[in-house]
């Protein structure tokens, strides 16, 4: 399961820092946090926080920022 997970993030990596539309690029960003939180849950923010803009400040958190906006 483990390599089915990596290729998505792979795919959704790509598409963050090739999309232009920020909402799309929102979206992307929201699953890409999922699929992290999901093999590290101690290391990223859970989904329900990413998509209700919940900025956890959890010390076992990795910082994780979002892609910049051009």
């Amino acid at each position: 399961m483990n390599g089915f997970v990596e290729r998505e993030l792979d795919r959704l990596r790509a598409a963050i820092l090739d999309h232009g539309n920020t909402e799309r690029r929102d979206a992307l960003y929201a699953a890409q946090q999922a699929l992290e939180w999901a093999r590290e849950p101690n290391g990223f923010s859970p989904p329900f926080a990413v998509a209700m803009g919940i900025r956890e400040a959890r010390e076992d958190c990795q910082a994780v920022s979002r892609p910049p906006l051009s």
